[in-house]
């Protein structure tokens, strides 16, 4: 089905779009600390969001322009009726060759089947604590067992080849549990991903709740190998355990930038399109879809937004203001 890119764009730095991560929803039905305020909804997307039809009109386009990937992200994914379908029409799509999800997995366990019968077989789970009383505290809503389950359903789940499990370390919130997610790593399935906490706008940030790499490998308290990545793009290092055979990996994004190789492009639940996670200009897509353009306008549009893609996202710099709400671009 994979047929060849017939639009090249690289940017200034050589880095070509290949991984679509698609935000179809702005809501969910938690409220993480790094990710939005308890009480500010402004993430949430307008009612008219993208439609399905609309996705759908755009997958071929990107593929067009080279991307072979898609992520399914929100808000919480797993809240809009007709994800299936969406991941179905993708896979379909000439060029696209793989779907993926990221979800907070409340609502994993029963669609599970709906999602693996259209062909999803890599997902990743985003769990702070294995403890009830600090998932409250993160995610300011109860519901800590129904994230378990559904990473125990994925994990015996036939047709999910990869499980993620996404873990945004925090001092003094969650960095003593860190080496207790490494019990997941006795499946073969499992990479275990810590992540560094990022600073995002209209979230109460505090630096030192930063913990570096360098600190979370130093308290694990479990021998690690490097593994050569076999794709040099993905934003983890991965590390082997000696004695258990899943993998650990680190996204280190304030202190091990990945930017030089990211071919990540991002579409946002309002229909914008984000070259960078922390991008300070969008592309309004919606409103072309919207007054008539034909593919090639959109297609100039897109192949003109990737190529102005920044060297690397300024979060480290005290001056940047471009700091939106995870929730409202879509992790």
């Amino acid at each position: 089905m994979t047929q060849p890119t017939d639009i090249d764009c690289p940017d200034r730095l050589g880095r070509r779009p290949r991984y679509l991560r698609i935000s179809i929803t702005g809501r969910c039905n938690l409220r993480c600390l790094y990710c939005t305020s308890d009480e500010d909804h402004s993430g949430s997307p307008p009612a008219d969001g993208l439609t399905d039809t609309e996705i759908r009109r755009l997958l071929p386009l990107f593929a067009r322009l080279g991307v072979c990937k898609v992520r399914f992200t929100g808000g919480e994914p797993l809240l809009r009726p007709g994800l299936p379908d969406l991941m179905r029409d993708a896979l379909a799509t000439d060029g696209i060759d793989t779907v993926a999800l990221t979800t907070n997995g409340w609502h994993l366990e029963s669609q599970l089947d709906a999602a693996t019968d259209a062909g999803l077989r890599s997902v990743n789970i985003s769990c702070d604590t294995l403890r009830r009383d600090r998932f409250y505290r993160i995610a300011r809503r109860r519901g800590l067992g129904r994230v378990l389950r559904a990473i125990d359903a994925a994990l015996a789940h036939p047709q999910i080849k990869r499980l993620k499990l996404n873990v945004v370390v925090m001092r003094g919130i969650n960095d003593d549990e860190v080496g207790d997610f490494l019990a997941y790593c006795e499946n073969p399935k499992v990479h275990v991903r810590f992540i560094e906490f990022m600073p995002t706008a209209d979230v109460a940030y505090a630096r030192d709740w930063l913990v570096p790499e360098t600190e979370i490998r130093a308290r694990l308290g479990f021998p690690l190998e490097p593994i050569d990545r076999d794709d040099p793009t993905a934003p983890a290092k991965l590390w082997a355990l000696t004695d258990r055979p899943g993998r650990v990996g680190f996204i280190s994004t304030m202190t091990h930038k990945f930017c030089d190789a990211c071919t990540r492009i991002r579409l946002t639940a309002d229909g914008r399109i984000a070259n960078c996670l922390f991008a300070e200009t969008l592309l309004d897509l919606k409103t072309l879809l919207r007054t008539g353009a034909d593919d090639a306008t959109i297609l100039t549009a897109l192949t003109s937004c990737w190529q102005t893609k920044p060297a690397a996202h300024r979060l480290d710099d005290p001056t940047f203001r471009g700091r939106p709400t995870m929730i409202a671009v879509g992790g």
